[in-house]
């Protein structure tokens, strides 16, 4: 009768020349942990992780209720984790949900759920570390909205790969509304001059310009329609992780090179003759190829210099705050300028489908948000009411006949 095979266990494996080390063997195949003799600790954890991986592989199709979030969690990075378009995100929004999860099982995930989950991290209970130098913020439901998606979509990449039978529904907070707000062409001539005129003084008394670098931001947003993102990695010359701009061929390859395609869609667009003046223009005084830079080096965020600009330009209020003191309030972002180009073409006459493609927003969202300002409609509507007095026949009719009744 042949012996039953014993599960995986650590093992030290001695080599000539090597130091000794902790392996996993597991029906006689070795599995390095990494760590040396003196490391038992990290070892046994690295043997508990191998065999909470192994048992989802071996798991197919289980109802909810045997497999734990925090697994499905751990099994979506490490299977995903290198497809991911913001891989860094999803890091830290996995902690978040586990440390609400706990052991928990899947079959545990339902409305009070998610509800509790959206309260906890709206009051600061479940919270990320804080950035140094930075006052942590506390996030609206709706920004929670995105952790919720993550976890719907771990919990559909394990049934994909067949770990869940089905997957638990989701409890989303309500939506934010869409917003509406624009550019009118007067704010986007007062924003870009004072980008382009604002001036300090530096440590040795020189003037600078801090703000010059957002007016090729703002221009590109307007002129394209384009995310912020794809404007930051935008560059003249191809290159990993770079957004190309095709100045012979008048193309923006807007998804980044080696980057994964997501439902936020970057596709190639062909640049108005006018914003390629700009770009050819740019384009010799751009020493590292970079679209947008600040003292020669390429900006990850402009969210801080364009709410100074903004600010600067008069765009928003000042409010008294809840402790008296007076706060600055604006509906100005750099997404502002994708709803910018949207509503300038539409309402120039550009139909809302081509428009749509352009921007690189799916049908639905732009007929959703943008609907009333395609002019193809409101053309077609006064047709209708141009087309003689049909109306007024019809109900002279349908009065007739209800008489001779």
């Amino acid at each position: 009768m042949p012996r039953r095979p014993k599960g995986p266990r650590l093992y030290v494996r001695e080599r000539q020349g090597r130091e000794p080390a902790w392996v996993i063997l597991d029906r006689g195949v070795e599995t390095s942990t990494g760590f040396g003799l003196a490391q038992r600790a990290e070892a046994e954890a690295a043997l508990e992780d191998y065999l909470g991986r192994k048992r989802l592989t071996t798991l197919r199709a289980c109802d909810p209720s045997q497999v734990t979030i925090d697994e499905i969690l751990g099994f979506y990075t490490d299977g995903r984790g290198e497809e991911l378009a913001r891989a860094d995100m999803v890091a830290g929004i996995v902690p978040l949900l586990m440390a609400h999860a706990g052991t928990d099982s899947c079959a545990a995930i339902n409305g009070d759920w998610c509800r509790a989950y959206i309260k906890k991290r709206t009051t600061g209970k479940i919270a990320p570390a804080p950035r140094p130098g930075r006052k942590p913020k506390l996030p609206k439901a709706s920004s929670v909205r995105r952790d919720l998606e993550h976890l719907s979509a771990a919990l559909g990449y394990a049934v994909k790969e067949g770990i869940l039978a089905y997957a638990p529904k989701i409890t989303y907070p309500k939506a934010p509304k869409a917003r509406e707000r624009f550019l009118t062409r007067d704010e986007a001539a007062s924003l870009l001059w004072t980008c382009w005129r604002y001036k300090q003084r530096g440590p040795k008394n020189q003037v600078l310009y801090p703000l010059r670098h957002l007016c090729r931001f703002i221009l590109m947003g307007i002129y394209t329609g384009t995310r912020s993102s794809a404007i930051l990695s935008a560059s003249f010359t191809a290159a990993a992780d770079r957004s190309f701009i095709d100045l012979h061929s008048g193309v923006f390859y807007r998804l980044a090179e080696g980057r994964a395609e997501t439902k936020k869609r970057q596709p190639p667009i062909g640049l108005p003759d006018r914003m390629l003046a700009h770009l050819r223009r740019w384009q010799p005084k751009s020493n590292s190829g970079w679209l947008v830079t600040f003292h020669g080096e390429p900006v990850a965020s402009v969210t801080k210099g364009f709410g100074r600009a903004v600010q600067l330009a008069g765009l928003g209020e000042w409010v008294e705050g809840k402790d008296g003191a007076r706060e600055w309030k604006t509906d100005v972002s750099p997404h502002v300028l994708r709803h910018t180009f949207m509503t300038w073409v539409l309402t120039a006459g550009l139909d809302l489908h081509t428009a749509a493609k352009i921007a690189g927003m799916s049908a639905k969202t732009a007929d959703r948000v943008y609907g009333h300002l395609d002019t193809s409609r409101r053309d077609g509507l006064n047709q209708a009411f141009r087309a003689g007095n049909r109306g007024h026949n019809m109900g002279a009719k349908r009065t007739s006949a209800a008489r001779s009744a």
